[in-house]
């Protein structure tokens, strides 16, 4: 007997979406759906009774007028980091307790957007509700039903609070309005549509909360400031009411209206970084597999002298190297040379590179969704002279100081303090201007980098399973206080380091710093492959 196609196709949909239901990754997911599972309940855990975490994946931004090429969509880092989605236009909704609805005892709820709904497409019906798919506590419902759900279910008294990952509404707005700021609008029938929620705005409600009609007028010059930093944008208009307050009734007609508001933009951030911040053992691993692609593909690009070729070729053999091996280009790759190389921010890529002085290259990689930089300085003629070799030298050992000063429990502060007190005893010992430090700009960063490149604020300690990226950097620009012999030169480092249980491991550390061994890689016998 002959089954139908048509049938047979539809069981096998099914039971792919149905694996999805369950896992709520992405087929190629390295960290699998028990990580995503574990992750989500941490954060139900953290939820205060009768709330919710909202999580929104984004929407397509605009596209720039004359580009041909759509942009790459990459979902937000909190919604990929707990669902291991990479879609737009769809929410994830953590329930504090469990909750009845129509699938049965529902903790979560997965909102799609309907034209990913393939299944129902295929067997030639149209959406009729929800999606009759959960698995364990897990609701799978279409993007649409996002709204009503939040006025049916999220916006009854029982609900206390919705915690949100906040949105611009100009970063999002598409199919179905899924940003954070309609909320305001369904929650606050009594506030004009499109209240304007801002995280910036809520940090103020907490310390109006906390206030009293002592502290009025001081936070009260703060919250002026801050309205009128943006006099073209809204105001919100909580703040613009304790603006305006001058007695105790006043303000506590304030602190009531904060009171009701069932939004919380701050909270869910302050959870996600606790989270994010320290990795495991499969986010390590991810992490190190990007740091490596931009290691790698920044060795390709530092094959014969770079004397004579253009920035951009530099520039086009690393991002091409990333992208032919599966990853991403996130930010455009820096190759900055000559005078180039002495402007931080330089990134035109458009000179051709001189016969002497030193390149600077940046590559930064994504691989599954995590990242990955390093930047090298490379001498031009194929070795390092002179003052170049001086500069890159001195720059290396307040580098790899730093390196070594990133050990568990230490403060970033601490950190910084040993690159400091590096680069003041370079300034006087090299002697490069005739007015301390003038027409030197020295940099030193260390940077949390994961989901993000630059993910958070550096925690108050480093501890083991926090990945960094350190840079450290010498502009020498060519002002008149500059003894001509040192103007327009440059060196920079940049590195992904692990702080581990006994110190730390560099992620990039197979891209040698030594000059002697650049010199060596630059000197093989191979063509870039654009010659």
């Amino acid at each position: 007997m002959r089954l139908n196609v048509k049938f047979i196709a539809s069981i096998l949909i099914l039971f792919f979406v149905y694996s999805l239901g369950r896992a709520q990754i992405d087929p190629k997911d390295p960290l699998g759906s028990a990580f995503r599972v574990s992750q989500r309940a941490k954060v139900r855990a953290k939820l205060p009774s009768r709330s919710s975490a909202v999580f929104f994946s984004g929407g397509f931004k605009s596209q720039a007028e004359g580009m041909t090429e759509p942009r790459h969509f990459i979902a937000e880092a909190n919604f990929h980091y707990l669902t291991g989605l990479n879609l737009p236009d769809a929410v994830l909704v953590i329930l504090q307790a469990p909750m009845t609805l129509p699938e049965g005892q529902v903790d979560e709820v997965l909102f799609l957007p309907d034209n990913h709904d393939q299944v129902l497409k295929l067997m030639g019906d149209e959406y009729k509700g929800k999606f009759a798919l959960h698995s364990g506590t897990l609701a799978i419902r279409p993007a649409t039903q996002f709204r009503k759900f939040c006025m049916e279910v999220l916006g009854p008294d029982e609900m206390q609070t919705v915690f949100a990952y906040p949105f611009s509404s100009s970063d999002y707005r598409k199919r179905g309005e899924l940003a954070y700021t309609d909320l305001g609008e369904i929650f606050f029938t009594n506030l004009a549509p499109g209240f304007p929620f801002d995280p910036a705005a809520q940090y103020y409600y907490r310390e109006i909360l906390r206030a009293d009609t002592s502290a009025m007028r001081a936070l009260g010059q703060r919250v002026n400031a801050y309205l009128s930093y943006y006099p073209t944008v809204r105001r919100d208009p909580i703040l613009n009411a304790f603006n305006q307050a001058r007695t105790p009734g006043d303000l506590a007609s304030v602190q009531a209206q904060i009171r009701a508001i069932k939004i919380d933009l701050i909270g869910l951030q302050e959870i996600m970084t606790q989270m994010r911040i320290t990795k495991a053992a499969g986010e390590i691993a991810v992490v190190d597999a990007a740091s490596k692609l931009a290691m790698r593909a920044l060795d390709r690009s530092a094959v014969g002298k770079p004397a004579g070729h253009t920035e951009q070729q530099i520039q086009s053999t690393a991002e091409y190297f990333v992208r032919y091996n599966g990853g991403q280009v996130p930010v455009m790759t820096r190759v900055a040379s000559g005078n180039n190389a002495a402007l931080p921010y330089y990134n035109r890529c458009d000179d051709t590179i001189p016969g002497k002085g030193n390149v600077i290259v940046d590559v930064t990689a994504s691989w599954q969704h995590y990242f990955g930089r390093i930047t090298r300085t490379l001498p031009a003629q194929g070795r390092f002279e002179g003052k170049d070799l001086e500069l890159y030298s001195t720059l290396r050992s307040i580098h790899n100081a730093a390196i070594q000063a990133c050990k568990p429990g230490v403060r970033p502060s601490a950190v910084l303090g040993t690159a400091q007190s590096g680069f003041d005893d370079a300034v006087k010992r090299l002697d490069l201007s005739t007015s301390p430090a003038k027409g030197v700009v020295r940099v030193f960063d260390i940077s949390p980098i994961g989901l993000e490149i630059n993910e958070f604020a550096a925690p108050s300690s480093l501890e083991p399973g926090m990945a960094f990226v350190v840079e450290t950097a010498i502009y020498i620009q060519g002002d008149n206080a500059i003894k001509a012999e040192w103007r327009n030169r440059a060196a920079v480092l940049r590195d992904v380091v692990l702080i581990t249980e006994n110190g730390n491991r560099v992620l990039t550390s197979g891209f040698t710093t030594d000059p002697g061994g650049i010199e060596a890689l630059l000197n093989r016998i191979e063509k870039l492959p654009l010659e």
